[in-house]
């Protein structure tokens, strides 16, 4: 028999909507950062009185020279070696050579899917929401007879990300979304996906120590035992 998650598809949207909601003043942070970067026009309260406004290209030159500035930065993985051996010296060598091997191929599949690498992701996340959420997952598949691992890294935008923190730490989080019918019915082998007015699905994906449940609409259309 397979296992199934305890969590309902209703649990998850509930606990995305009520994080939203308890942490509306974090959000709106977000978005008001995004508006300089954007050069939305800033509109001063009729109350302070008249004065003259305008949009000043400033942030937006600023945030960009950072985010070019992390995005083409030598990357250095490098773990401390004081008194080991030579024999763990090599393993922490061995060690750093793994990361810089697992990271290539998140990228590869990043740029297999059109989107630009870790780094560049982070790179532009970090100025303008004040922190990055990457998602790592490291797994093994079979490829022909042979444990295959693979590396799957997304990076999670943290405006529409929610958690839940308990006394060890975190308990679960949920990213949302809006992608394609198409993407959505591609990864999770589904059909008849309803999209909304402007031709959008929104997907919930939650996780937490036990499981991965990706919520399609108001539907659970794949979950994962972690």
């Amino acid at each position: 028999m397979v296992k199934k998650p305890d969590i309902l598809a209703e649990d998850i949207i509930t606990f995305a909507n009520k994080k939203e909601k308890d942490t509306k003043p974090l959000r709106d942070r977000m978005e008001e950062t995004y508006n300089f970067w954007r050069l939305e026009y800033f509109d001063i309260d009729k109350s302070m009185g008249k004065y003259r406004t305008m949009v000043s290209a400033k942030p937006r030159v600023f945030c960009d020279k950072i985010t070019s500035e992390l995005a083409y930065a030598f990357l250095k993985l490098s773990l401390p070696i004081y008194k080991e051996t030579k024999t763990e010296r090599s393993v922490e060598s061995m060690t750093e050579q793994t990361a810089y091997g697992l990271i290539g191929m998140a990228d590869d599949r990043l740029r297999k899917c059109m989107l630009p690498s870790i780094q560049s992701q982070l790179a532009e996340d970090i100025p303008l929401r004040g922190f990055a959420v990457p998602r790592v997952w490291v797994y093994s598949e079979n490829d022909h007879g042979e444990n295959k691992t693979c590396v799957d890294v997304s990076i999670w935008d943290a405006r529409n990300v929610y958690w839940d923190i308990g006394n060890k730490g975190l308990r679960s989080v949920c990213h949302v979304r809006y992608t394609s019918k198409s993407e959505v019915e591609d990864t999770y082998d589904v059909k008849d996906v309803k999209e909304d007015v402007k031709g959008r699905v929104i997907v919930y994906d939650w996780w937490d120590d036990e499981w991965e449940v990706v919520v399609v609409g108001n539907d659970i259309v794949d979950w994962q035992e972690n």
